[in-house]
């Protein structure tokens, strides 16, 4: 049994049609008269007409008309539920209906899916009376409908009601209906709690980034030999902290998801009581950047120090001496085996003669040879024009392959003499010439076994076979 008032009928006519009849007047009569509107499948079984009497839960009351079903089961509230009572047998408790549940689940005590669950009662199964009826039945207020008069802002009214009510208000207005619960959007407490574990956090992998500077100085130095600029060493370490940070953030909400999974599992056995987990609220994307932006900070200094590792001078990037004259030499920031030289000189030669065109690249070659010194050494000797060309400036460059320290590896020296344009162009060309240059060797690091033997077998056949050994 529900109700539904005198006054309600005439602020809402859908509900009066239902009701059956067109008469107002008379439906407001007999609803205040005690009169019960029956479901006609109750009708037609107790075969009972308007007028007769019946009892229901012992109360005796007249019959005062038949309801439309069918415009009753149609009937929506402003959320789009059903008018009709909640069916007790749908899973939620005897005493709670979809009033009690949302309100529950705005309060974060009920997960939304038992409100999605709520099943209503057919309109066949519904009988409707005036609220004194029901009540007597020992009915309860379960929702309350406002109708507001000329004048009056809906919506502002529904704000100025969800302020005061535990349950959730829905206004109507002229942009739609809203749904309005009033909550608290943020509350933080015990911050200095959080506070500590994330400092906890970032210290260990401040202190996991350096202890793995330590441990990997050779590896370091390696990346050094093989041309690699501290800033490229600090970012392979700081990238090297951001997988920490991926694995950190998006590990711990899939973890939160699957001890959700349990929890709710648990819940359904009755074992704890039903879990409130919103895994896309703003709180928890909070707390994933906040996690992923502690282990980022704390690996700043770790990847600094890793470039200062790498290159433990003064110079952070491979400068050009200042030129003698019209000579600028140089010792270049690399070291071949001497094994692997004779390879080199070819490897070098290929990729100057394929600049012989003007039209191609930041310079162009009028000449490209390699020889073998009185001294025994290795030199490759080339001359370049560099761009832009109009500039007019040209060099010659000689590479030449010079004894380290380390037996068995030679250093590269390279001599380039300028023959024609400015002295302040030629500085300047040079810069990116020489960069480019750079570029070749680190690409040499990178050829197979099989491509240095070809280009070392090149060159001791240009030089004259087991000579140039």
């Amino acid at each position: 049994v529900f109700s539904a008032s005198a006054e309600e009928l005439a602020l809402w006519p859908e509900l009066s049609a239902a009701l059956g009849g067109t008469d107002l007047a008379q439906q407001q009569r007999e609803l205040a008269q005690g009169g019960v509107f029956l479901p006609p499948i109750v009708a037609d079984v107790l075969k009972v007409k308007p007028g007769d009497h019946v009892r229901i839960n012992g109360r005796e009351a007249h019959v005062a008309g038949v309801l439309d079903s069918g415009r009753l089961q149609r009937l929506r509230q402003l959320d789009a539920e059903s008018l009709l009572p909640v069916n007790p047998d749908s899973g939620l408790s005897l005493g709670q209906n979809k009033a009690d549940v949302q309100a529950a689940a705005a309060n974060a005590t009920l997960g939304a899916e038992a409100v999605a669950n709520v099943v209503h009662l057919a309109s066949d199964q519904a009988v409707v009376a005036s609220p004194e009826f029901v009540r007597e039945l020992g009915g309860k207020l379960r929702a309350i409908n406002v109708y507001p008069g000329a004048g009056v802002d809906a919506a502002e009214l529904g704000r100025r009601l969800a302020e005061i009510v535990a349950m959730p208000v829905w206004a109507a207005s002229a942009a739609g209906v809203d749904r309005l619960v009033f909550t608290v959007l943020t509350d933080v407490s015990t911050g200095f709690a959080l506070f500590v574990p994330l400092i906890l956090g970032g210290l260990i992998i401040f202190g996991t980034l350096l202890g793995s500077i330590s441990d990997r100085e050779k590896e370091i130095y390696t990346f050094s030999a093989l041309g690699l600029s501290p800033v490229h060493v600090g970012v392979l370490f700081f990238a090297e902290a951001t997988v920490y940070a991926v694995i950190g953030g998006m590990g711990g909400q899939i973890l939160a998801e699957l001890v959700g999974v349990g929890a709710a599992y648990l819940a359904r056995k009755g074992v704890i009581d039903p879990p409130a987990i919103n895994y896309s609220s703003t709180n928890a994307l909070f707390a994933i950047g906040l996690v992923m932006a502690t282990v980022l900070i704390s690996a700043l200094y770790p990847a600094l120090r890793a470039s200062r590792s790498a290159n433990p001078g003064l110079s952070r990037a491979f400068r050009l001496p200042a030129p003698n004259g019209d000579v600028l030499a140089l010792t270049f920031p690399f070291t071949v085996s001497a094994y692997d030289i004779t390879g080199v000189v070819s490897f070098l030669a290929e990729h100057f003669r394929r600049h012989d065109d003007a039209g191609i690249g930041d310079f162009a070659t009028s000449r490209t040879d390699f020889y073998k010194t009185p001294e025994g050494r290795l030199e490759l000797s080339v001359d370049v024009a560099l761009a832009p060309f109009d500039l007019g400036v040209t060099q010659e460059l000689v590479l030449t392959a010079v004894p380290s320290e380390i037996p068995g590896v030679d250093e590269i020296a390279l001599k380039i003499t300028r023959t024609s344009g400015t002295v302040s162009d030629w500085v300047r060309q040079n810069r990116v010439f020489v960069s480019g240059l750079r570029r070749q060797f680190l690409v040499w690091r990178t050829l197979s076994n099989e491509t240095i033997e070809r280009y070392r077998l090149e060159t001791l056949q240009a030089l004259g076979g087991a000579e140039a050994a």
